[in-house]
């Protein structure tokens, strides 16, 4: 697979605000294209991984009670291109986000916010209701901003999972960075 999203320079956030990224389609499109997507499926899961280079983000997860990250993706369902479908998630309970450290791979499940650029960060995203080889137009990730962060130091960069119903994540050490995921094209 060959898909990912870079964002750099990472900008200030301000506690309270939401942060929305540059377009992921290129990665939900990568998922949703594989042999193994069953389309139309509750069972579809979709997740991502969000790591960084020392630039410090701080970020709401599920288990902040509000302000969670949210995924919006707008697709076509078919060649035909009549009808456009959107699709708005936010992980839907505790171990659906998590962050692994990485010095030693320990995972970190209960946590009120996302460390990103500190720990890699894993979102999931369940019921993911679209159809195998939908056209995906648009797809952003929303996340809450938990306190201010001005550094302008490293980058972020935003990878799929590549599977078709990725897991809850476990305590087990490495669970983010175990997995098969996107990877390759760099977009600023």
């Amino acid at each position: 697979t060959t898909n990912t999203v870079t964002i750099n320079p990472v900008p200030a956030w301000t506690s309270g605000d939401v942060f929305e990224t540059p377009d992921l389609s290129a990665i939900v499109n990568e998922v949703v294209a594989k042999s193994d997507w069953c389309g139309g499926s509750a069972s579809n899961a979709l997740s991502f991984i969000i790591t960084g280079d020392t630039a410090l983000r701080l970020a709401q997860s599920y288990e902040s009670g509000s302000g969670e990250p949210r995924l919006h993706i707008t697709y076509v369902p078919n060649e035909t291109g009549c009808v456009v479908q959107e699709l708005v998630r936010q992980p839907d309970e505790a171990t659906a986000d998590a962050e692994e450290r990485p010095s030693d791979g320990e995972i970190t499940r209960y946590s009120e916010d996302l460390d990103i650029g500190y720990r890699y960060s894993g979102i999931r995203f369940d019921d993911m209701y679209i159809p195998k080889d939908a056209v995906i137009s648009s797809a952003t990730l929303e996340m809450t901003c938990r306190s201010d962060c001005s550094d302008s130091l490293g980058d972020i960069t935003i990878t799929g999972f590549k599977e078709d119903d990725t897991a809850l994540f476990s305590s087990a050490d490495d669970d983010i960075t175990d997995r098969a995921t996107t990877s390759g094209v760099a977009v600023p």
